[in-house]
């Protein structure tokens, strides 16, 4: 029996709680911990201390003193569901659904708890299971709002767009203050660049929480994919003004001085010229603050479009990858802290693919597939790890080939150790640039080799980068003072590569607007790769050509009206008819693209970042590219494809003559056939040449088992 002049057990705990309910951590403690006095096994007191503990982010203890309480009372599924959102908040997921099982077992109609088990499944990928799960708590409580925006985001993590829409839609009917609902509605339709609809999403959301940085730099993100980049910058500096240590407005306010299409020639340099000391401010305020998470940061905004510009990029993409590298610190120490990473001294040698493309994608089917498919079994194996969860029947191609695939990791932690538990000696990346967790792994000394290939044509300026694999043909004796990495050209096109293929469905030339009568100029490129530097090109064949069709394409995004504008006003100062030399169509699927290729006269290449995996389509088609030769690597795929089939004569060395040669063959359709012709007898060296892989396999078997052969 307790002391009269003792206050009770239960009045330790009432008092406890009174304190914990008020937020005053350190005094519910104290009266929780004399509940204990009085009695050890006050399983009441004892969870609730493990709830104290998880409050003041000391996880581990929590999950000490819950089990404890657990191991007292075995039948509170309360308990059990916190001890299941404790493992949940440390990456522990597989624990927490196994605790969440428990609570459910107790209590079937614990909404909650299926709740969180969707969460704790969603962070596992196991997207559904975990719609599964949210259905159930609904089913339970049709008013639970956040079961229903939930189950939205894995909707949407599966593709299930208009599901996921509907999801977040019924959590605002019950709830329609419910930012998080707007927000997610909004990323969705961001994700779907329906940006008009994403604003008006983000918009409501801001009117509930005017303080939400994150909302703010997502607008700014918007209005930065828009080309609207002055725009973006507002709103990445009031993400900022509302929260200083928000890095990914940070990085996005220093990339915004680089716009996705640039309105006149004269804003490039002044942009470079911006983008470099908001660099170097960004790097002052990153080695002043302690960011022991900055990491997380890493990759949301990358410097991607500077590579569309035709100028040596290596000195800023060096002040961005020390940034990064910097950044990544914390991680690396977690990466020194396993076992030494090293050369074995025989066997097999460990290669390890890290990509967010192991499905149909122009890098996979330019780069990683041929090498996958066809390096020597005997002496390596390939590791392959996919970052993204997009599958295909290509991805079944990858891990056929793959002597381990790894895939749904949900946390750059589990990548680092996924990777160091396969002892990778040579870790490959396709491309660098295109994702964040490519980026951030990319960051990190993983392997004692680490090569990047061409899947963005461009240097990383990353020190953790030793190689850069490029093509003979693609490159120059200029070349190595363009990359911050060894460079190493593979011999030829530097891939294995595979003709596509692709089935040809006849076009109707007319339903398009154009004319079978007049040269037609086929112009693919997405908006970006048409630098204002070029603008005058298209003007002079208009002029030069008087009947020629022009063909690009309206690609969705607003970085095309930029284009057309820019066009429209040079051919307004011309006082020449705009349309009547220029045609935008509508993207078609392969079959047709396939099809107008046929019909058109000549393919030109795009001036200053070239085309690939559409020049080879061409060459399919036996169409005539005419290109001109960059000073960089990306500026010469087409350029190292016409060499590699002897049509040099294609090939211009400077935009005069580029300009020159595509006004005299479209106006040679004789010429125009026999290098048709000529294409056709030769095109078959392009396809399935092992020469470049066997270099690739003697150059890793010197460097990794100092073997010459």
């Amino acid at each position: 029996m307790n002391n009269k002049n003792q206050p009770s057990k239960s009045a330790h705990l009432n008092s406890g709680v009174a304190h914990h309910r008020a937020g005053k951590l350190l005094e519910a403690e104290a009266c929780y911990k004399a509940a204990l006095q009085v009695d050890e096994k006050n399983f009441e007191a004892w969870h609730l201390l493990g709830v104290v503990a998880a409050q003041k982010n000391q996880s581990i203890e929590a999950i000490k003193l819950i089990s404890h309480s657990i191991s007292l009372n075995p039948q509170n599924p309360e308990a059990l569901n916190n001890l299941g959102l404790i493992h949940a908040g440390i990456g522990q997921c597989e624990e927490a659904i196994s605790s969440y099982n428990s609570a459910i077992a107790l209590n079937p109609n614990y909404f909650e708890a299926f709740n969180n088990r969707g969460n704790a499944q969603q962070a596992l990928f196991k997207f559904e299971e975990a719609i599964s799960s949210y259905n159930s708590a609904i089913a339970i409580d049709p008013k639970y709002f956040e079961a229903f925006n939930n189950r939205g985001n894995a909707q949407e993590a599966l593709l299930k767009f208009e599901e996921a829409i509907s999801s977040y839609d019924s959590a605002l009917a019950i709830s329609p203050n419910y930012a998080d609902a707007w927000y997610n509605k909004g990323v969705l339709f961001q994700s779907l660049k329906r940006y008009e609809d994403a604003l008006k999403c983000y918009d409501q959301t801001l009117s509930l929480e005017p303080n939400f940085a994150e909302c703010l730099n997502n607008k700014g993100d918007i209005f930065n994919d828009l080309g609207l980049q002055q725009k973006s910058y507002e709103f990445y500096e009031m993400a900022i003004a509302i929260n200083p240590e928000h890095l990914p407005a940070r990085f996005g306010s220093a990339l915004s001085s680089i716009p996705k299409i640039f309105a006149s020639a004269q804003d490039i340099q002044a942009s470079r010229d911006e983008l470099s000391e908001r660099l170097k401010k960004l790097k002052n305020w990153v080695y002043s603050h302690n960011l022991e998470d900055g990491y997380n940061a890493v990759g949301i905004h990358q410097p991607f479009f500077l590579a569309y510009q035709e100028r040596n990029n290596a000195a800023l993409l060096t002040e961005y990858g020390d940034i990064c590298q910097y950044l990544m610190k914390p991680l690396q120490t977690m990466v020194d802290a396993s076992p030494n990473q090293h050369f074995s001294k025989s066997g097999k040698i460990r290669v390890g693919i890290v990509s967010n493309h192991f499905h149909n994608h122009s890098v996979w089917n330019a780069i990683t597939k041929g090498f996958i498919q066809n390096i020597n079994k005997s002496q390596f194996e390939i590791h392959s790890f996919s970052i993204d969860s997009k599958a295909d029947k290509e991805t079944e191609i990858a891990k056929q080939y793959s002597d381990s695939f790894s895939e749904n990791v949900p946390t750059i932690e589990g990548w680092i150790k996924r990777i160091l538990d396969k002892k990778i000696e040579v870790l490959l990346f396709p491309e660098i640039g295109m994702d964040k967790i490519t980026f951030q792994l990319a960051n990190l000394r993983l392997a004692p080799l680490q090569i990047v290939a061409w899947g963005h044509p461009e240097t990383t300026g990353i020190p953790t980068i030793d190689c850069f694999l490029s093509a003979a043909l693609f490159e120059n004796e200029n070349s190595p003072a363009h990359y911050t990495e060894n460079l190493l050209p593979l011999p030829n096109l530097g891939c294995y590569f595979n003709p596509r293929n692709d089935p040809t469905k006849t076009i109707n030339l007319e339903d398009f607007g154009l004319d079978h009568t007049r040269p037609i100029l086929l112009s693919p490129g997405v908006p970006f790769k048409y630098s204002p530097d070029n603008d005058h090109v298209i003007i002079s064949l208009a002029r030069r050509i008087p009947n020629v069709q022009i063909v690009f394409f309206n690609f969705p995004s607003s970085s095309i009206e930029i284009f057309k504008a820019r066009l429209t006003a040079k051919f307004s100062s011309e006082a020449m008819d705009f349309n009547h030399s220029i045609k935008f169509l509508p993207l078609l699927d392969p079959p047709l693209f396939k099809g107008l290729m046929e019909k058109s006269d000549l393919f030109i290449d795009t001036i200053g970042f070239s085309g690939f995996n559409t020049a080879m389509q061409a060459i399919e088609c036996n169409l005539p590219i005419v290109t001109r030769e960059g000073r960089f690597m990306r500026g010469n795929l087409a350029a190292g494809i016409l060499k590699r089939i002897g049509l040099t004569e294609l090939i211009a060395h400077d935009t005069e003559s580029y300009i020159e040669l595509i006004a005299k063959l479209a106006t040679s359709p004789a010429l125009v056939n026999q290098y048709a012709q000529e294409i056709s007898a030769n095109k078959h060296v392009l396809f399935s040449d092992l020469t470049p892989v066997r270099y690739l396999e003697r150059f890793l078997l010197k460097e990794c088992r100092n073997i010459t052969t």
